[in-house]
């Protein structure tokens, strides 16, 4: 199946079953339509998902699976920095620690991929 084409259809799917158990629930009155709130909307639609998955679609489809699947990983460690830096957000040992075994989680992925092919 073609990348762009699932991802279309998952994000139309998901989107319209979540609008609808949300209209059930909540009332689009309460929302403040207001730039920021619309620039961000606009930017976690387009860039954030649509992009995204279809970046991580196009990869699987191009190569190993769980070797781009092990990438994904890398999503803390991008939020935590861009937290750090650009809202000051405080660095603690058990972030440190965190950070170290994604790291690690991510090296024994990719070494046993290495591993196995080699031995095939």
């Amino acid at each position: 199946m073609d990348s762009i084409w699932l991802v279309t259809l998952q994000l139309l799917i998901g989107g319209t079953c979540l609008i609808s158990a949300g209209s059930a629930v909540e009332s689009w009155t309460n929302i403040n339509w207001e730039i920021p709130f619309i620039m961000n909307l606009l930017f976690i639609s387009i860039f954030v998902i649509a992009l995204g998955w279809l970046a991580f679609f196009t990869l699987v489809g191009s190569g190993e699976a769980s070797k781009v699947g092990s990438f994904t990983f890398l999503i803390p460690i991008i939020a935590i920095l861009f937290s750090t830096f650009l809202l000051n957000e405080a660095i603690t040992i058990q972030l440190i620690i965190g950070l170290l075994l994604i790291v690690i989680s991510i090296c024994c992925v990719n070494i046993n991929l290495r591993k196995q092919k080699s031995k095939s």
